[in-house]
């Protein structure tokens, strides 16, 4: 989270991220006869080989998820999401809070560490004319090929109205991938995601840095693959959000997988 705010702060001078926007909320989703991309039964595994190239060069691993037990936040239920990213032989474990409606996969976006890293600073009387998305939709229900939705945002309110963060989706469209499972290289089709964040830096100018991310998802599977922005990526690997990933690239594909 300090990544971003310093990143921000260089730019701008004196944008301070905070607050929220509501989001959509809906009743639980149920199976039905509805094409399931995202299977979330309690005991859910995945597996992926990962890569991950930065300026240090490149580092490969294994990622795992498991989808395990409950959490209440303000009042909210969400599904937990256990990351666990091996990079010998260093072990990194995240969670992440998701929710399931009728209408989409919404992830919860812990902003509390923004009041932390801005205690002292003079620009504390701007936190209430900033406005964070409190969840992010990651995938709106039902999947199909030409869908596109809003992801999340942070707006600024005051002294100007400006979108500093704009993250969106589109669903691209089919495509075969071939995942290296353990009966051998497998081919699935999937649906291709397209994810693309702006951040404009400078509220006074147009220009805005774009940065791309895909996502491949299998019927009845879920995430099969992933490929692009560090910072893209995370949001849905248990990092949350770290801007400072942006020049990152990460790649990650499915090598066992037990659904629920």
């Amino acid at each position: 989270m300090k990544s971003l705010l310093t990143i921000v702060i260089a730019g701008m001078f004196f944008v301070i991220f905070s607050g929220c926007k509501k989001s959509e909320s809906d009743s639980p989703t149920s199976p039905g006869s509805t094409t399931n991309y995202f299977p979330s039964n309690e005991g859910t595994y995945y597996k992926y080989s990962y890569s991950r190239t930065d300026s240090a060069g490149i580092s490969t691993g294994i990622r795992t998820t498991n989808y395990k037990g409950t959490i209440t936040i303000n009042g909210t239920p969400y599904k937990i999401q256990i990351d666990s990213l091996l990079i010998s032989p260093s072990l990194q474990v995240d969670s992440t809070f998701f929710r399931s409606t009728s209408s989409g996969i919404y992830y919860y976006m812990d902003t509390t560490g923004f009041a932390a890293s801005i205690t002292d600073s003079s620009l504390i009387p701007l936190i209430p004319y900033v406005l964070i998305d409190k969840e992010l939709l990651g995938y709106v229900l039902p999947l199909q090929s030409g869908s596109s939705w809003p992801v999340f945002k942070i707006n600024l309110t005051s002294p100007l109205v400006v979108t500093v963060v704009d993250v969106s989706a589109l669903v691209v469209g089919e495509e075969i991938i071939v995942l290296s499972l353990p009966i051998g290289p497998t081919n699935k089709n999937a649906l291709k995601i397209k994810y693309t964040m702006t951040l404009r830096l400078n509220p006074l100018s147009p220009v805005v840095q774009t940065y791309t991310a895909h996502a491949w998802l299998v019927q009845d599977i879920g995430p099969a693959k992933w490929e692009g922005c560090g910072t893209l990526v995370n949001f849905f690997t248990g990092l949350g959000i770290d801007f400072a990933d942006t020049t990152t690239v990460v790649s990650q594909s499915l090598v066992g997988y037990d659904v629920n």
